[in-house]
């Protein structure tokens, strides 16, 4: 609750307790024993979330450019923090390695071909690219961010409320703000509104001065793409046959996205 409450003031409500009554029910707020416990959370107008004024092609300029503000200013102020090039460089090719050989798993039905070049792509791109990662760290752009931005944590309301940041591994959280804003640019292009890339690097830009070269974004896109595409995959082992298809889909779908982002590594 408490790394929520700082993108999400007014949302985050307190912790209630399930509990067993005497005549053995199990109720919310019950004197009794906690069987467990509970995040109480102000409800949020499904028709303000981001993902929904995307997909409904109602996502007004206004809107956008409040939330492209509130995160630029929300990422001028953390704190930096202290990490080799070598050792960032590192994370990501360990995780590039994951997506890989989880992707490229036969089971999983998908295109070698194109699950091959596009990680081929991103650990070229790591492998000419060492200095532009050393000078991501040594100027100070990696800091404890959301971990998980994504369209559906976004509720444009005024203030903007960001919630659900990922609490269960710190590491997850520790990212280049350039990594985390691409995250978001890739999810909201494949919701259809490409756009919004442009307005939030822009106001991230004007806050920080910090501008992030292009190839570098299309690189981050590109692995979070993967990553997406390999989470999508886990609900085979997860789900009823019959929603493997689906999810294959999905899978598919990020994969593609993948290899447009590849292309323009290099540009």
């Amino acid at each position: 609750m408490r790394l929520n409450r700082r993108l999400a003031p007014g949302v985050y409500l307190g912790v209630v307790a399930l509990a067993t009554d005497r005549q053995g029910r199990t109720r919310l707020e019950a004197e009794g024993e906690a069987v467990e416990w509970l995040v109480k959370m102000r409800r949020l107008p499904a028709e303000r979330m981001l993902d929904y004024r995307i997909r409904h092609d109602a996502l007004e300029p206004a809107e956008l450019h409040e939330l492209a503000e509130w995160l630029a200013y929300f990422y001028r102020e953390r704190v930096p923090l202290k990490m080799s090039g070598d050792e960032y460089l590192r994370q990501y090719e360990k995780n590039i390695r994951i997506n890989h050989e989880a992707l490229a798993d036969p089971a999983h039905e998908l295109p070698a071909a194109l699950v091959d070049a596009v990680h081929a792509a991103q650990k070229n791109f790591l492998q000419h690219s060492a200095e532009l990662f050393e000078r991501r760290a040594t100027e100070a752009r990696i800091v404890e961010g959301h971990g998980d931005l994504r369209p559906e944590h976004v509720c444009l309301e005024s203030p903007v409320v960001i919630f659900d940041r990922l609490e269960f591994n710190r590491a997850f959280r520790i990212v280049d703000v350039a990594d985390e804003l691409a995250f978001l640019a890739m999810e909201c292009e494949r919701l259809g509104a490409p756009r919004v890339e442009w307005e939030i690097f822009q106001a991230y830009h004007r806050v920080t001065g910090d501008h992030p070269p292009p190839t570098l974004v299309h690189f981050y896109k590109a692995y979070r793409a993967c990553l997406r595409a390999r989470l999508a995959i886990w609900h085979v082992h997860d789900l009823a046959e019959s929603a493997w298809p689906r999810w294959r889909a999905v899978a598919g779908e990020y994969l593609r996205l993948a290899e447009t982002y590849s292309g323009k590594m290099w540009m």
